[in-house]
């Protein structure tokens, strides 16, 4: 039972995520519209209670997202006979779920620089250049941005991370809908299934785009 209410904890913070990554996608969209508008989204989204609030769930699910995943992951290790660890395992599952340690690995350790470059020190970092707009000054994250990724290797970077993600995300759809009992019959499988790969594939596109396009473009 105990292992099962982990599981759904997984799944419930994987929907709670699932409903951020497009949300977030949309208000980074704004860099290519331009320093201003982007720049007003992020003096909102730095000043705003609600937004605070907000963050402070964000922040809860990511961590028990985190942690009871990892526990499952490691449960269903010590479970699994060695025999099968290697013998025929494609027959047994997915690519994408074997993977699902290693991706979320991976998806981690890109949070952790994503969280340090543009969060702790656009919000709090002492060298963040600066704009007016309708006459108050607010920071200029915009060219924090377009500045970083004027960097290839940090492309790379945010490329290849963007990539794992979706790795995680076509499996992660599927299991989040199965954990929680919404699949109940084949037509609704196969609903997910679809849902599962078109999110995963547009989701990471449209975060792979900004990188590439500050990378081709430079500062303006």
């Amino acid at each position: 039972m105990y292992s099962v209410a982990k599981k759904l904890l997984v799944a419930i913070t994987g929907f709670f995520l699932l409903v951020f990554l497009p949300v977030h996608l949309g208000g980074n969209l704004l860099l290519l519209v331009g320093k201003e508008a982007f720049n007003r989204y992020a003096h909102f989204m730095a000043t705003s209670g609600w937004i605070r609030v907000a963050e402070i769930l964000l922040f809860i699910a990511i961590l028990v997202h985190i942690y009871y995943a990892l526990k499952v992951t490691i449960e269903n290790l010590q479970a699994r006979p060695q025999r099968y660890k290697w013998n025929r395992a494609s027959e047994n599952s997915s690519l994408f779920s074997r993977i699902m340690p290693i991706s979320g690995a991976i998806i981690l350790v890109f949070l952790i620089i994503h969280l340090n470059s543009f969060l702790i020190n656009g919000r709090w970092g002492s060298n963040v250049p600066t704009m007016m707009i309708d006459g108050m000054q607010v920071k200029d994250l915009y060219t924090v941005v377009a500045t970083a990724f004027q960097s290839p290797v940090y492309v790379i970077i945010y490329e290849l991370s963007f990539l794992f993600l979706g790795f995680h995300l076509v499996h992660g759809v599927y299991s989040a809908f199965q954990t929680t009992g919404l699949i109940i019959n084949r037509g609704i499988r196969r609903f997910v299934m679809i849902l599962g790969y078109l999110y995963a594939i547009l989701i990471p596109v449209g975060y792979a785009i900004i990188p590439i396009y500050f990378l081709l473009n430079g500062i303006k």
